[in-house]
């Protein structure tokens, strides 16, 4: 980045909207809004509610989770009778 000649790099942060992005590209801004897909962290919301494959990775999840439960308890139990 620092050695890239100041008229190939644009520094860019999408809160600047199309202005700064369409000026460097050398076009026009369009005429519709500049998009805010992920402004309140809602794309992961949307991906996590929509997505099959994150709805499969929630469920595997929570069966991994269940089952180090369930081993965690047996183990107790067998070390409070062994113990007891």
């Amino acid at each position: 980045m620092m050695n890239a000649p100041k008229d190939n790099l644009l520094i860019y942060n999408c809160k600047e909207g199309w202005g700064p992005l369409c000026e460097f590209l050398g076009v026009d801004a369009p005429s519709v809004p500049f998009p805010h897909k992920n402004k309140k962290g809602s794309l992961f919301d949307e991906l996590m509610e929509k997505s099959d494959i994150m709805k499969r990775m929630q469920l595997e999840a929570l069966v991994v989770s269940a089952i180090i439960i369930a081993i965690i308890v047996v183990i107790v139990s067998l070390c409070v009778s062994l113990l007891g």
